[in-house]
């Protein structure tokens, strides 16, 4: 009987609600049990990754399927790239990513998904001008609410609500969504699911936006 090998890897968090989704398993090989019995022993037959003591052993599944129909969701979808194969922090054409939406929110596999980069936020050109020196100075002092998170000094929740009072008041406006690429989704689970990017005209990274195209 052959086994995959896996190790524990980090925790997939929700972006927005800050749900932990399920913990990512990492790939290490597989291994063929030789002789059976408490303990058991096996042979390690492939291997991707160094084999530690305490690594995971699961029994390996059935070939997955690969022959998809990509489809459109029936439905509109919202969700976000949480994770990236890897590791990496931004990503290509037939790279592997998980966004936060699963089964129980409509993913199918097959599912096709436009991979969009959230539109900056910029100066409202037509924002009324402070009135008086002392306003036009602390207007001077402002910072670009979409680079606010950067302030380490700042507590990441107060600069957010900050950045969203202000994007509110008419000061600022935020760009609309540019896609940046097309992502098909091949397995799914309950919260999460792994798609394949198809086409990618900039580099993908965790956080874009993974709408219904």
């Amino acid at each position: 009987m052959v086994w995959n090998v896996y190790r524990p890897g980090k925790d997939l968090i929700d972006p927005d609600s800050k749900e932990v989704l399920g913990t990512e398993a990492i790939y290490l090989g597989d291994a063929e049990i030789t002789k059976y019995g408490e303990p058991a022993s096996g042979t390690v037959v492939s291997a991707k990754e160094e084999i530690f003591a305490k690594d995971k052993l699961v029994v390996a599944p059935q070939a997955l399927e690969f022959s998809y129909a990509p489809h459109a969701p029936d439905t509109e979808i919202t969700g976000r790239v949480i994770s990236i194969n890897g590791g990496l922090a931004e990503t290509g054409r037939n790279a592997i990513i998980a966004i936060n939406r699963g089964t129980n929110d409509g993913i199918e596999v097959g599912h096709v998904l436009a991979i969009n980069r959230q539109g900056a936020l910029i100066k409202n050109p037509n924002a009324p001008k402070p009135k008086g020196a002392w306003a036009e100075f602390k207007d001077s002092l402002k910072i670009d609410p979409s680079r606010r998170l950067l302030n380490t000094a700042q507590d990441p929740k107060e600069a957010k609500a900050e950045a969203e009072k202000e994007e509110k008041s008419g000061d600022y406006m935020r760009l609309p969504n540019e896609r940046v690429g097309l992502l098909m989704i091949f397995r799914t689970f309950n919260k999460v699911s792994y798609g394949l990017i198809m086409q990618a005209t900039e580099p993908v990274r965790v956080l874009d936006v993974v709408e219904k195209p």
